[in-house]
């Protein structure tokens, strides 16, 4: 199976004679409610890309105005889905109140903690392994140093931590792995703390199954993943592109595990939903197709992986800045099918689709 970085390593189909694509993915979702003001969920990811911002930017007192605000909100609609709850906006503002009370020391050291933090994401996004480790390590240090272990900032770098140090274990201690036992000990904190329905608890479930993955302990792997679906499930966010990503990440651990049909079952939960394919779920919706897809082909039922594979690169050619890539991964995994099927006439479409898309790429270095 492929790894999830190499694009779609997550496939998926479902009875795709119940979905249309939208005219065009370049256009945003459609508001749930035209006459009203946006949901909860609109108003929490627009106040978490500024608190994001300001946690970028190192500013204290905007993450404090952007935590605040979106409380306030919180609190106004508290009947409505949210991805963060209550409890959690408080227990994130408890660490930036702290601050207030800090030392000129301390505060250079908090910074010094968002900043290393910082550096652990792009460096992650380099693959530059030793340095996400190292940069994360010192973040979690510094956070450990000011909060105790018990804070949201130090259990946020505690997980960001252990899953880096899972992509550099080879070999389990007597006792286990290092970062499982990291990132368990996020989730006994959390359920400690009665914050089993916060982002930061579904967050690390699914940290869990991605260093399980890393060690390739599939069947511990869909367990983690069946409990962030079943925690997404409780928060009311299965219409979000959270659940889209937690079926995929499902899926593709079934699909790794050879438990082929469970896998195609897992993938049709979320592609027989009815929902609006836009450009931010269409990269999703696509991963969970190519987990259907793959999971057909493992247990050998071709019928529908063709009509899979038309939807998934009709997707591909509506996503802006879908990478080509990618696309000619579809497509050559796309020939093999069809070579293995036995259709001639479009698997003449999809060679021509090839050459044509291989003389826009630059050639591969030789290995």
């Amino acid at each position: 199976m492929q790894s999830r970085s190499r694009l779609l390593a997550w496939l998926a189909v479902v009875t795709l004679c119940c979905f249309a694509i939208r005219p065009s993915l370049a256009q945003p979702p459609a508001a749930p409610r035209p006459a009203a003001l946006p949901s909860l969920l609109d108003a929490q990811l627009s106040l978490t890309a500024k608190y994001k911002q300001a946690l970028d930017s190192l500013d204290f007192a905007g993450q404090q105005a952007a935590l605040r605000e979106m409380r306030q909100v919180t609190a106004a609609n508290a009947a409505e889905p949210k991805f963060y709850s209550l409890a959690e906006l408080d227990f994130m503002l408890h660490d930036l109140s702290r601050r207030d009370a800090f030392t000129a020391e301390q505060q250079e050291v908090a910074r010094q903690q968002q900043s290393n933090r910082g550096l652990g994401m792009h460096f992650a996004g380099q693959g530059n392994l030793a340095m996400t480790i190292e940069s994360r390590r010192t973040a979690l240090e510094a956070a450990q140093q000011l909060y105790g272990d018990q804070a949201h900032a130090t259990l946020d770098a505690q997980l960001l931590f252990a899953l880096s140090l899972s992509e550099s274990e080879t070999e389990p201690q007597p006792d286990g792995y290092p970062s499982v036992q990291l990132a368990q000990a996020v989730l006994v904190r959390l359920e400690n703390l009665r914050l089993t329905d916060s982002l930061q608890y579904r967050e690390a479930l699914r940290a869990v199954m991605f260093i399980h993955i890393n060690h390739r302990n599939y069947p511990d792997a869909a367990k983690l993943g069946e409990s962030y679906l079943a925690a997404c499930e409780r928060a009311q966010l299965t219409a979000t592109t959270n659940y889209l990503d937690g079926l995929a990440d499902v899926a593709n651990v079934l699909n790794r595990d050879q438990r082929y049909a469970e896998a195609r079952d897992v993938a049709r939960k979320g592609l027989n939903r009815n929902f609006e394919l836009t450009r931010q779920n269409g990269p999703s919706y696509l991963n969970l197709m190519h987990d259907y897809a793959y999971a057909c082909i493992g247990l050998q039922d071709y019928a529908k992986v063709p009509q899979a594979y038309d939807t998934m690169l009709q997707i591909a050619d509506q996503l802006p800045r879908f990478p080509p890539p990618r696309k000619l991964e579809l497509l050559t995994e796309y020939q093999w099918l069809l070579k293995r099927t036995g259709d001639q006439r479009r698997l003449a479409e999809i060679e021509r689709q090839i050459a044509e898309l291989q003389t826009q790429l630059p050639p591969r270095e030789p290995k």
